[in-house]
């Protein structure tokens, strides 16, 4: 999935879940006060649904949530495999093992 079609998909989780106009790709959605903690949270459960990954939580940093355009570059990342500990559904740890620690 592109990067462009991410972002679409967060779009529409904002319009439609979290009833939020979406922003533009590069707004610092956390400095906006756009998403509170369970906002953020919603939006993380709603993005595993919507494409079907696990996101575990210990690898991710806040940062990578500061705008809709981060948040679609880690998504890519993700699914190309390029981050480790990563889950995708139906499949095993990436780089991991089985405790969460990422391998030398």
């Amino acid at each position: 999935m592109s990067e462009t079609e991410v972002v679409a998909v967060i779009d529409r989780i904002f319009s439609e879940t979290l009833s939020i106009t979406p922003p533009a790709p590069d707004v610092d959605i956390i400095d906006a006060a756009l998403l509170d903690s369970l906002g953020l949270v919603t939006l993380l459960f709603e993005i595993e649904q919507e494409l079907g990954l696990q996101m575990p939580l210990e690898s991710l940093e806040v940062d990578d949530f500061r705008s809709i355009g981060l948040i679609a570059q880690l998504i890519v990342r993700m699914q190309s495999g390029k981050q480790g500990n990563v889950f995708e559904e139906g499949d095993g740890p990436v780089d991991a093992d089985m405790n969460g620690a990422q391998s030398a």
